[in-house]
């Protein structure tokens, strides 16, 4: 008996692990077409997806973001939320996609949430930055923009935004 439930369980391993490949495999193609600027190719090859994960989810909004459909990218940020809550990266690109609509509330909720999960991401420290700027908080722009210039030297938004 011993013996045949090791096998299964290797079996179930065997599936696991090819599931697991397969999904990464899918995840790299869509992120190669999202990288070479084709957004709504890699919007389409993610959605053809059987099963959906945090970061295929993720990149879907990333896509939404750059074709300027804000809502949409934010709908894709909650959904990758709702099964990985704790994404520091799809929070703060959602506090982003807020701003992009001018809910600031919802913005800052996201940003701070995700800086509270990396105080020194330099996105998020950007986009903090970005909220405080346009509530005319300029004080504190110009600490954010320096946060997210001291994790990210070369960060040319932050750099212009300090200018």
């Amino acid at each position: 008996m011993n013996a045949t439930i090791s096998k299964y369980f290797i079996l179930i391993l065997i599936l696991c692990w090819t599931i697991h490949v397969e999904a990464q495999q899918d995840f790299t193609s869509a992120q190669e077409l999202y990288e070479q600027g084709k957004y709504i190719s890699a919007i389409d090859y993610l959605q053809s997806l059987e099963i959906r994960h945090a970061a295929d989810l993720t990149l879907e909004g990333d896509a939404h973001h750059k074709l300027g459909d804000y809502e949409t990218a934010v709908e894709s940020y909650t959904q990758a939320l709702a099964r990985e809550d704790e994404q520091v990266y799809a929070m703060m690109r959602r506090g982003a996609a807020y701003l992009e609509l001018g809910e600031f509330a919802f913005a800052l909720r996201d940003i701070k949430k995700a800086l509270r999960m990396w105080p020194d991401h330099p996105e998020a420290n950007f986009y903090m930055g970005n909220i405080c700027y346009d509530q005319d908080d300029m004080r504190n722009a110009v600490k954010y923009y320096k946060e997210a210039l001291k994790s990210k030297p070369t960060y040319p938004q932050a750099q212009y935004m300090l200018g």
